[in-house]
């Protein structure tokens, strides 16, 4: 009888397991596709932002903006070019 209740026993565990085993699996699975759509709406974003960045930086907007704040683009003089040394 005892070896029969051992037998059940392992039987039980071993079919924990393998139900344990099997809702990870399908969790993850969920994980992974939650995180693939962020991801898809975070390059979505990234590509609107580095367009909207590329508007902002071009000259047309920059002399436009500068015309309405009353300022004047000229080169700089040598005395007001700052260089900055990238050696180590």
């Amino acid at each position: 009888m005892t070896k029969f209740v051992f037998v059940l026993c392992a039987f039980a565990l071993l079919s924990m397991l393998t139900v344990w085993q099997h809702l990870q699996s399908v969790q993850a699975g969920y994980e992974i596709n939650r995180l693939r759509k962020v991801r898809s709406v975070l390059f979505e974003e990234n590509r609107r932002l580095k367009l909207e960045a590329d508007r902002l930086k071009s000259p047309e907007l920059l002399l436009r903006k500068v015309k309405e704040l009353g300022l004047e683009l000229r080169p700089a003089r040598p005395e007001e070019v700052v260089r900055i040394d990238n050696s180590p």
